[in-house]
């Protein structure tokens, strides 16, 4: 009996595994077969020959799946010319996450089928002959979806309402399509969405006020048949070219330059009629001449007002002229100067001192309640006035039209008629500088928050949140603006953090706008400091994105080592200091920090000490990784960090990135 009951455990232990991957086996299978029935739904297309019953799935051209369960997650078939009606059977895969089938003729309407893909963030269906309405109950399916993309099309209706329900979206393209009607109110209420373009449409109406909640870095509603004022929180200059070929749209007089292509509103006018009556001519000459008295006492009381005021503000602000770059900022020229005072000092620097302004009738829109704003002062002296110089107008120009949550706002900029002096508005982050908080430096009255841990540091996940944080800056700088923006001063002390400890990037005085993609410009003979920079500033004049790749690096070692850029010892430079551990094959584990060496997280710290090692390659240049990329390897560090355990080990990740990369350079 006992022999019995053995054999038959064993066989239970064989069987066991077989019934446990059989699910697994058996979904790879089934989108297999949805795979071949997409390809006959097309007429079996030589540009899917590969697609057969007799190999894996999952080596197929234009399919990716993923690689523990043989799931697909990705299909790829932009420009491939397939043709015919959108395939339901798409529906059917359910891990799908992208999906772009951009720039062929897929006759059908909007597809339905696509709800089932719950896991879908990454549509793209441009150029693709769709047509139709789009269907009212959009907004229910695709709860995960961040990225539409529905250009080119042929679709018509109006938007869908439903579509704001959609609340992961930061980015929506329905351009050029035959779209109508208005513009939905709801859509203001989507606070993540970073791209809008509605543009190439017909659509009509006024342009609704909760638009002007969005802070998108990109926005284009040009060439519809808008009617109506921008509302004033979207007739900024960050907005300069997006109403183009609006003939009925119209902006607050804000002066020239301001929105290109809209004109200033007109004042109301009122038709007078006239009834009859037995003098008629002298009804009309009455009229006339009390018309004309009410104009002449109304522009004479007008300049009289406009001179007193101008006087006024003469006196006050002593010949200052402000340039705003946002609207309705509730604060003038005199507030700004009253707060230049050394009892308001909160720091100095080789190109000017900052101050903090209190502005009671300032409201901070990130953070909806009153608020201080930064004033950065720049005195220009006669031996660098012309460096300095461009650098104000660098910063302003660039600063004015840039809207991103992790980049900080430039207010306004104000200069005086008879001196070189710039003053640079900002709004004030109140938790201040990483580089006080990683290296005990003074911090702001009130700051703390419960992402202090002891001795005034931080905590892990804030570290990483903030390394995140600050490489999305840097990562729109370089790769959505056009042409990109290299930083060239990145460091802990312009890394702001507001009191949430949401972060900013800060001090554009050193950024210039590359002439060309790819293009490196020339790098003037400025101070720059200790511990971050490139090795090849010292060598060249000639500087690209990845000067600010290798400050970023020096950040991401001093957030795991808790020293500062210039704390290498004998070594010099932290980075260089770190480099020497790397090759001597110590472990890393007595250069973490302190106050987070015990915290549970030595894999996630050994993994950002090792990209930080990574940007900081001395040469050449290009062996180091885009800011992209290392994005995308921090916020895999994040989520590990707020789910262990869930994920393929980091370290194995960066090994991984390592091993990819150097074959390809």
């Amino acid at each position: 009996m006992a022999a019995l009951t053995c054999r038959a455990s064993l066989l239970l232990l064989l069987v066991l595994p077989c019934c446990i991957l059989h699910p697994a086996a058996a979904q790879a299978a089934d989108e297999r077969h949805s795979l071949m029935q997409i390809k006959r739904a097309w007429g079996d297309p030589p540009v899917l020959a590969a697609w057969n019953g007799s190999s894996d799935h999952c080596t197929w051209p234009y399919v990716t799946c993923d690689a523990s369960s043989g799931r697909v997650t990705s299909l790829s078939l932009a420009n491939t010319g397939v043709a015919g009606p959108f395939p339901d059977t798409i529906g059917g895969l359910s891990r799908l996450t992208s999906l772009n089938i951009s720039n062929n003729d897929i006759t059908s309407a909007f597809p339905t089928s696509l709800y089932r893909c719950a896991s879908l963030r990454h549509l793209d269906l441009s150029l693709a002959y769709l047509h139709g309405e789009l269907p009212a109950d959009i907004g229910n399916g695709m709860p995960l979806l961040q990225a539409m993309n529905l250009s080119g099309n042929q679709l018509s209706g109006e938007i869908p309402r439903s579509v704001a329900k959609l609340s992961y979206l930061t980015q929506l393209d329905l351009s050029r399509n035959q779209l109508a009607g208005e513009i939905p109110a709801e859509l203001g209420a989507m606070r993540v969405l970073d791209a809008l373009d509605l543009s190439s449409n017909k659509l009509s109406g006024d342009m609704p006020p909760p638009l002007a909640w969005l802070q998108l870095s990109s926005l284009n509603l040009s060439s519809n048949q808008l009617q109506g004022q921008v509302p004033a929180g979207l007739a900024t200059a960050a907005y300069d070219r997006s109403f183009l070929d609006n003939p009925g749209l119209c902006h607050a007089d804000l002066g020239p330059g301001y929105l290109t292509g809209v004109r200033i509103c007109a004042a109301g006018s009122q038709a007078a009629s006239s009834s009859g009556g037995m003098w008629p001519a002298l009804r009309t000459g009455l009229l006339f001449i009390g018309g004309t008295l009410v104009v002449l006492i109304v522009a004479l009381a007008f300049f009289i007002v406009r001179d007193i005021r101008k006087r006024k503000r003469a006196a006050q602000d002593g010949g200052w002229k402000m340039t705003s770059f946002q609207t309705n900022l509730g604060f003038g020229e005199a507030d700004i100067l009253r707060a230049i005072t050394e009892e308001n000092l909160i720091g100095s620097g080789w190109s000017g001192r900052v101050y903090r302004a209190a502005l009671p009738a300032y409201t901070n829109r990130y953070i909806g309640k009153d608020s201080a704003v930064a004033v950065k002062k720049i005195r220009s002296a006669r031996k660098v006035e012309e460096r300095l110089e461009r650098e104000f107008e660098s910063e302003a120009s660039i600063l004015g039209g840039v809207r991103h949550k992790n980049i900080v706002r430039l207010l306004c900029c104000l200069s005086h008629a008879d001196s070189a002096d710039k003053l640079l508005v900002y709004d004030y982050m109140d938790n201040g500088s990483l580089d006080g908080w990683l290296h005990r430096h003074a911090l702001p009255n009130g700051a703390g928050h419960s992402a202090s841990s002891n001795e005034g540091g931080l905590d892990w996940p804030t570290r990483i949140r903030v390394a995140v944080d600050a490489a999305q800056g840097l990562c729109y700088m370089h790769h959505e603006c056009s042409p990109p923006i290299v930083h060239r001063n990145v460091k802990t002390s312009n890394i702001l953090l507001d009191s949430e400890f949401r972060t900013k990037v800060a001090d554009f005085g050193l950024a210039r706008m590359l002439v060309q993609a790819g293009t490196p410009d020339t790098m003037s003979a400025v101070a720059r400091s200790s511990g971050y920079m490139a090795p090849e500033c010292a060598n060249t004049t000639s500087v690209t994105e990845k000067v600010d790749v290798y400050s970023f690096g020096v950040v991401l070692l001093e957030l795991t080592t808790g020293r500062a850029a210039s704390d290498g010892g004998e070594d010099g430079s932290l980075a260089e200091w770190v480099r020497r551990l790397d090759e001597s094959g110590r472990s890393i584990d007595g250069a973490t920090d302190s106050r987070i060496r015990n915290a549970g997280f030595s894999e996630e710290i050994e993994f950002v000490f090792r990209l930080g090692l990574m940007c900081t390659t001395a040469s050449p240049p290009s062996s180091r990784p885009t800011m992209k990329v290392v994005l995308q390897m921090l916020l895999k560090c994040s989520e590990q960090t707020h789910q262990k355990g869930r994920a393929t080990p980091l370290l194995q990740t960066l090994r991984e990135y390592t091993s990819d990369f150097d074959s390809t350079v």
